[in-house]
């Protein structure tokens, strides 16, 4: 993938678990405020007929952005992208699931198999982002 860099996050990010999926963060993300994120935890594999995955957790948080450390709201309960070296991609928001499980695709190709992150944030009260991140 030609967006792909090589991201070394130096503080774990927490989010409180949801049993909200994929296709509703995408329906509620342009209603929030900014500083809304989610997170999805996918495990992959490649297999005759293709890419299989399988959504394992999902959480999310609303507020501001920070850039102190931030504690574990809710100790062993929080759903977190810890800190260390990630294969990192941000491309635009899609418009469903399908989209993005399909924009994945390309990501996760050499891994073959794994657990992969797909995170959206809203930026600002127009934009907002996909990011991809593969553990390194």
């Amino acid at each position: 993938m030609d967006r792909c860099m090589k991201l070394f996050l130096q503080n774990t990010m927490y989010y409180e678990r949801t049993d909200e999926k994929m296709d509703d963060f995408l329906n509620r993300l342009f209603k929030e405020d900014p500083g809304f994120e989610t997170l999805s935890v996918y495990e992959f594999s490649f297999s005759d007929e293709g890419l299989k995955l399988a959504n394992t957790e999902n959480g999310m948080k609303f507020g501001p952005p920070s850039l102190e450390p931030q504690k574990d709201p809710c100790p062993g309960k929080s759903l977190k992208l810890a800190e260390g070296s990630y294969l990192f991609s941000q491309m635009p928001i899609p418009e469903n699931e399908a989209e993005a499980k399909r924009l994945l695709m390309p990501f996760v190709r050499n891994a073959m198999q794994g657990k992969v992150f797909v995170r959206f944030y809203k930026e600002n009260i127009l934009e907002c982002v996909m990011q991809f991140f593969l553990p390194l």
